[in-house]
């Protein structure tokens, strides 16, 4: 079976269990092997618990996955009266993170760092984050905990009797391409254009632009959480020019409000801006 000479190894029996163990080189056509378990001459049949037959991964093969580590380094930033900006460590074989608020799941995102929105203001929370993959979900970090801004706040707080509110264009149409964080600061309420339709009736999505040269996701929700800092809103436009979102039964419009929502935990958006060129 191994393409080559075939070898075995004996062990006399004992009162407990015992581990064998031997080696094989496969030959150059070899796709499968024969492995036999039995007593030898003149003794007793014994049993086999269990059987690993393991090779190095040179044959295209990859190692299994495992549950990643438990992430550290969980902090919170900037708060609002209704918001909190989470960062932490990136875990190695994480493809994602579970954001837990008091003990509940409360988002899951991509990558190292959210924004918690939706929160009462001048109250204190307890977060948590969970890194995940293909195996599972690992424990829980440490806890931190952060109170959010009185009502008199920015960001979420009174509204100002004048403010200010323009778009960033998530595209290139021949204007200055600029990032979230080359916004002038005189900018109140910064409307992030646009989000995307998809093939289900009334949910949208959000894609960076590559044009808008940001290296990733988590670069520009660092600039989010920037504003926020700030005492700036950012919020997501939906419409525009091109932009149609069918919004016509309970299912389209449940659709539209999940999207929406799941968009706001993931980025740290503020709201959504209805931008009817379009209709809705």
């Amino acid at each position: 079976g191994t393409g080559t000479t075939d070898v075995s190894t004996w062990t006399p029996g004992g009162d407990s269990w015992q581990q064998l163990t031997t080696s094989f080189t496969t030959g150059p056509d070899t796709t499968s092997v024969t492995v036999y378990t039995h007593g030898w001459y003149g003794q007793s049949a014994y049993y086999v618990d269990d059987l690993d037959v393991r090779g190095p991964d040179g044959g295209g093969g990859t190692d299994p996955v495992e549950i990643p580590a438990v992430p550290s380094g969980l902090a919170a930033g900037a708060v609002t009266a209704s918001s909190v900006d989470l960062s932490w460590t990136p875990v190695a074989d994480a493809t994602g993170y579970t954001v837990y608020r008091d003990g509940t799941k409360v988002a899951s995102v991509a990558g190292a760092a959210t924004t918690v929105t939706g929160l009462s203001a001048d109250t204190a929370y307890s977060f948590q984050v969970s890194a995940s993959n293909a195996a599972g979900e690992s424990a829980r970090s440490g806890a931190v905990s952060a109170r959010t801004a009185t009502s008199g706040g920015g960001g979420g707080g009174t509204v100002p009797a004048h403010a200010l509110t323009g778009y960033w264009q998530n595209f290139d149409n021949g204007a200055t391409v600029q990032k979230l964080r080359d916004v002038s600061g005189q900018y109140d309420i910064i409307a992030v254009s646009f989000a995307d339709a998809t093939t289900t009736p009334g949910q949208i999505a959000f894609h960076l632009d590559p044009a808008v040269g940001y290296a990733s996701a988590a670069d520009f929700k660092g600039d989010i959480a920037a504003k926020h800092a700030a005492g700036k809103a950012v919020v997501l436009s939906v419409g525009g020019e091109k932009g149609s979102v069918s919004v016509s039964s309970d299912a389209s419009a449940t659709a539209f409000a999940d999207s929406a929502y799941a968009l706001m935990q993931e980025y740290g958006f503020d709201g959504v801006d209805i931008d009817l060129e379009n209709g809705l």
